[in-house]
């Protein structure tokens, strides 16, 4: 039995890998994107280019949805040029884009109501293993609906986490998941500057901290692309800014104080007001290196670059 037809919205850093992850493992993808550049690599590894998330729809038994935000999933599905409108009855809407644990649970119940089905399904990983797909896919929906998706998930995640059978479960999860990645990265870059302004060997405190119990995941990947100024977007500041926000508002409806997050997400937005938001979310380090000192006062051991 042959894959059935798959539509993808939002080719972007994420997107890319895992259409061309469904591409590899013999889908004919039907993908839209804003950016032409996106569209042209996508054909390029074997893509079908539409010219609208309602193309993309047409014809398919899966739709994935990876886009920036819940105003930008609004417009993919319900604006002027939206999925909903010709995707197939029973087909199902693979929600990526992180949100809400309520607005997942929103459109499932929206989705439901013109027949179709969403699988709520994060991902988790960053821009290399999307490539590789093996990414870490979050999911929670009806037995049905993840049946549905699973050929397609296990193409593009080599782990499929099921947390729930709800929409807005898997959120709540990858939400958690994000608040992590904010602290631990931001953490890394105030590690990095004390470090560094100490007169520190970085090569060794890298030795150091790999071998002891301060190790993370963010630390073992990344501390060396932060230490060599590498900040080529591969999961932007904004995300970050967006996601901690969500773990905000989370947090506020829940009663609940955070104030590390809280403390991580001021210092995610600084980057960004200074016009960094697009920049590896590994550049946090900037507030970290500026807080409080004047340009004449930075000390010129820091890091090279």
């Amino acid at each position: 039995m042959s894959n059935p037809v798959v539509g993808f919205v939002g080719l972007g850093a994420m997107g890319q890998g895992q259409a061309r992850s469904l591409i590899r493992a013999g889908f004919e993808v039907r993908g839209f994107d804003i950016d032409s550049r996106a569209l042209a690599a996508f054909v390029e590894a074997g893509g079908v280019a539409v010219s609208s998330p309602a193309d993309a729809a047409k014809g398919a038994a899966l739709l994935f949805v990876l886009v920036f935000d819940a105003e930008q999933v609004e417009s993919v599905l319900y604006g002027s040029e939206g999925a909903v409108a010709t995707l197939p009855k029973g087909a199902t809407v693979v929600l990526h884009t992180t949100g809400t644990p309520e607005y997942a649970e929103n459109l499932g119940g929206r989705l439901a109501n013109t027949g179709h089905r969403l699988l709520d399904a994060p991902v988790t990983g960053g821009k290399a293993r999307a490539d590789a797909g093996t990414l870490t896919a979050i999911v929670s929906g009806t037995p049905g609906t993840l049946e549905a998706a699973r050929v397609a998930l296990e193409a593009m995640a080599s782990t499929v986490v099921v947390v729930g059978e709800k929409p807005g479960e898997a959120s709540v999860v990858k939400m958690a998941s994000q608040l992590l990645v904010g602290v631990h990265t931001a953490a890394m870059g105030e590690a990095l500057t004390l470090a560094a302004r100490a007169g520190a060997n970085l090569e060794k405190l890298l030795e150091v901290v790999k071998s002891g119990v301060g190790n993370s995941f963010v630390f073992e990947n990344f501390a060396r692309s932060v230490i060599e100024r590498d900040f080529e977007t591969k999961g932007a500041v904004e995300i970050l800014v967006k996601d901690l926000g969500i773990v905000s508002e989370t947090a506020r409806t829940l009663g609940l104080s955070l104030p590390v997050a809280t403390a991580a997400m001021g210092e995610y937005r600084a980057v960004a007001t200074a016009g960094c938001g697009r920049e590896n979310f590994r550049a946090v380090i900037k507030a970290v290196e500026t807080a409080g000192r004047s340009d004449e006062a930075k000390d010129e051991r820091t890091y090279p670059g």
